[in-house]
């Protein structure tokens, strides 16, 4: 089987990753690849708290195949050869959703045991940490609990005042602290929310002539967010 069938993009939120107390261990871990410890990292935290960021600069360096829930089943539903593919790095995307269905239980299981055999790299990313999946197959919980196990923190404000200043540094643009901090605590703490809030700011600043002040980011907010 050819590579190029099991090589499956996923939606990136930034073109860069920002990096705070919240996230600086999952980060320095995976820019040291391929030195680790341990062939397994797994990645947990709530949505939205850049995980998927993480899994997409792993799968920058690495080369790494993506499989989530979809391309999961999909690839265990026919015979594939391990040795017939280039890549020796996998993700697998929200390991949560891939166990909602109990009959991915032993064939994640089987599928571990593979990558093991073959010293494969692997980065898992879940919502929750190995302990607190809802798994009865013990040979599966003892085969991600020996993982390097990492947690990604939400959002903090330091992240998202760095994220918001950045965007619109390099964009010529300075504003207020006041107006930073007033956005912070308006918006949902994740980067996808980020994000969206410094886009629409800065287009509707932008196409009305408008001076970014509290009162614009209220009025937008509440009109387009």
């Amino acid at each position: 089987m050819k590579q190029e069938i099991l090589r499956f993009n996923f939606n990136y939120i930034s073109n860069e990753f920002f990096v705070s107390s919240k996230n600086s261990l999952a980060f320095k871990i995976i820019k040291n690849w391929p030195d680790w410890q341990v062939n397994c990292v797994f990645l947990y935290g709530p949505k939205k708290c850049g995980k998927s960021s993480l899994a997409k600069i792993w799968q920058k360096n690495s080369g790494a195949i993506y499989l989530d829930k979809v391309h999961f089943e999909n690839l265990m539903n026919i015979n594939f050869d391990l040795k017939k593919i280039t890549s020796k790095s996998w993700i697998i995307e929200n390991l949560d959703n891939i166990l909602t269905n109990k009959e991915n239980h032993e064939k994640i299981l089987n599928f571990l045991n593979i990558l093991k055999t073959y010293n494969s790299f692997l980065l898992i990313t879940s919502l929750n940490s190995p302990k607190l999946l809802n798994i009865k197959l013990q040979d599966l919980v003892s085969r991600l609990a020996a993982s390097l196990v990492v947690e990604v923190k939400e959002l903090d404000d330091e992240l998202m005042i760095r994220i918001i200043e950045k965007y619109f540094d390099e964009r010529g643009i300075r504003l207020d602290s006041s107006v930073i901090s007033y956005i912070c605590n308006r918006i949902e703490r994740t980067y996808t929310s980020t994000i969206k809030m410094v886009k629409l700011i800065d287009e509707h600043s932008l196409s009305n002539g408008r001076k970014i002040t509290k009162q614009f980011v209220s009025n937008l907010i509440r009109t387009c967010y």
